[in-house]
């Protein structure tokens, strides 16, 4: 049960050469099977599976195992630490305790010393005080605190439960607040959330009187303070009060969420994001009070979102069944006026093979540039005429994706060629009808 609370500004230009635009979700190559997580760190998406760790720096098109199932099995959640300027500890926990990268998923190290037989079902961290920052991680025994990175763990105040998500976040005096939530299936506690405000070492049960909660959203409100949810057994909860107290607050939305994620408009708000069981996602562009269904190209099968997270352009959707995966779809589909993020600006060109290849009647072209520059994207026939011009504008640098309707063209082979500056690349794609 995942939590994002990742908010980011991006630009997402989205074109269409017909005034019809399919808006879907697909999936990602690998990885295949249960994902249980998803991270970002740098610019690498993380995703957390029952076969260990995969590291994506394309936005999911390609993927690397970095972290063996053999080492650490069901991967349930990632934190981050920022150490420095440009520099972070990224952790990832799953069924075997907690492992480190400082190179954001290329390579990991244990970092378990008493928690070898852990199983760790979320992760959070405390930001760089006088002491340093403290990692938190809840597992199937309670939180257990780490202030050196994880080289040793002492008990905090919260044992002998399940701890499915933890938030760290700091209130309008400054004070640090920590959440946990809980599973209370055979516990007798009556809420499924509890708080501390001394940094772990001492926990209050908080009013909300539902089965479990599995995931943190937080979005400031216009009063300087936070609005922040809660994915629980019955649908959603918002505390304004710092995690205090908690109203449902989504009675259209009669699912259980497993999963949050919140994306920044640039003009329009906070867009905010749930993984459901058998629901699929929803979108809330109101704080929780109205939800829409964003489900269109998600099978049955994969209903059941275990982890959301808004990466560049993207959001991406982590499920939980055999055949699951990860799958992703366009932020401009579903929201819009969404600005740009210097950190999610790509290191290089990239021109994705359309998808799908072949098509009929449309395809989507996806493409990234490191610089800004006057682009131009066209697509020939195979005698080199040009048949139709999909970009030809200024744009800066970027992630993009365009659909391309080709019903009013004859079967056969096309190319489309991307130049950006002097750069410049050519792709075949097949029309068949």
């Amino acid at each position: 049960m995942k939590k994002s609370t990742c908010f980011l500004l991006l630009i997402v230009s989205a074109y269409t050469f017909s005034s019809s635009l399919i808006a879907q979700w697909m999936k990602t190559s690998e990885p295949s099977g249960a994902v249980f997580s998803l991270g970002v760190s740098g610019k690498s998406l993380l995703a957390g599976t029952v076969n260990g760790v995969f590291r994506s720096t394309d936005f999911g098109n390609t993927w690397d195992l970095t972290l063996p199932p053999t080492v650490l099995p069901f991967v349930d959640d990632f934190a981050i630490d920022s150490v420095g300027e440009g520099s972070r500890n990224l952790f990832a926990g799953g069924q075997g305790g907690v492992y480190l990268s400082t190179d954001d998923g290329i390579n990991w190290q244990a970092v378990n010393s008493g928690m070898e037989n852990k199983e760790v079902r979320s992760l959070a961290v405390i930001p760089y005080s006088a002491g340093g920052s403290t990692l938190l991680a809840g597992t199937t025994e309670g939180v257990f605190r780490s202030s050196d990175n994880g080289t040793s763990w002492v008990p905090s105040g919260l044992t002998n439960l399940v701890v499915y998500a933890l938030t760290v976040f700091k209130d309008e005096a400054d004070n640090t607040i920590i959440l946990a939530g809980i599973d209370t299936e055979f516990t007798g506690l009556s809420s499924c959330i509890f708080r501390s405000t001394d940094n772990g070492q001492s926990w209050i049960e908080s009013s909300i009187p539902t089965l479990w909660a599995g995931s943190f959203a937080i979005i400031p409100n216009e009063t300087n303070g936070m609005n922040i949810f809660t994915g629980t057994y019955f649908s959603v909860y918002l505390s304004t009060n710092n995690g205090s107290d908690w109203t449902h607050i989504s009675p259209g939305l009669n699912r259980s969420v497993y999963s949050l994620a919140t994306c920044v408009n640039g003009t329009s708000g906070t867009n905010l994001f749930a993984g459901t069981i058998f629901g699929g996602v929803y979108l809330s562009t109101n704080n929780g009070t109205n939800w829409t269904e964003v489900n269109s190209g998600l099978s049955y099968e994969n209903d059941y979102i275990y982890s959301l997270v808004v990466s560049g352009p993207y959001i991406f959707a982590g499920t939980l069944h055999v055949n699951g995966g990860v799958w992703r779809r366009p932020l401009s589909e579903m929201v819009t006026s969404v600005e740009n993020d210097s950190e999610l600006i790509p290191e290089q060109f990239i021109l994705e093979q359309n998808f799908p290849n072949p098509f009929n009647p449309s395809t989507k072209i996806s493409w990234q540039s490191p610089v800004s520059g006057h682009q131009t994207l066209i697509v020939y026939d195979v005698l080199g005429n040009e048949v139709a011009t999909l970009v030809d504008e200024e744009k800066p640098a970027g992630s993009y994706e365009i659909e391309f309707d080709a019903s009013k063209l004859s079967s056969g082979t096309y190319f489309y060629k991307l130049q950006v500056g002097s750069f410049v690349e050519t792709k075949k794609m097949i029309l068949m009808k």
